[in-house]
């Protein structure tokens, strides 16, 4: 009597989604309902960000994120105690432009490049952008809430 195996293979499940390609292309919608095309091509990683066309840019923005984080002292130094293994930290990498807060009428300020401002009548908003956050400051609450950026 002789003995065999059979071995069965089966086909590894695999997800019935559709993949797509991030969009490189976003649509910016003003005020006035005029649809602008903005470039979304941003580096997903810090190797892609340190070996592309705008390496420069990217090296100089981190060096100066690092550098605010060390002047307004938000971490402290430490040595990882015995055995444990430190969180890894990710580099999130976005381009800012100005074509997307001056159609809503904004003016950038000429000595802080992050600040924007818009009047209307005897109503002022500020518009503050930094890293990934917007800060809105004005003097008319219903002008503030009729921002839809």
């Amino acid at each position: 009597m002789t003995l065999t195996s059979r071995r069965v293979t089966q086909e590894p499940c695999r997800s019935g989604r559709i993949r797509h390609e991030p969009e490189r292309y976003g649509l910016l919608v003003t005020q006035d309902n005029d649809v602008f095309l903005i470039d979304n091509d941003k580096p997903t990683t810090y190797a892609k960000a340190v070996t592309g066309p705008d390496s420069e840019k990217w090296l100089e923005a981190m060096r100066s994120e690092i550098e605010s984080m060390y002047t307004n002292q938000v971490w402290t130094l430490v040595d990882p105690p015995e055995g444990v293994k430190p969180i890894g930290c990710k580099w999130v990498f976005k381009k800012k432009t100005d074509i997307d807060v001056k159609e809503f009428g904004f003016i950038k300020n000429e000595d802080e490049p992050c600040v924007y401002k818009k009047v209307s009548g005897n109503a002022v908003i500020f518009l503050v952008l930094y890293v990934d956050g917007i800060l809105l400051i004005g003097n008319d609450i219903p002008s503030l809430q009729s921002m839809k950026i």
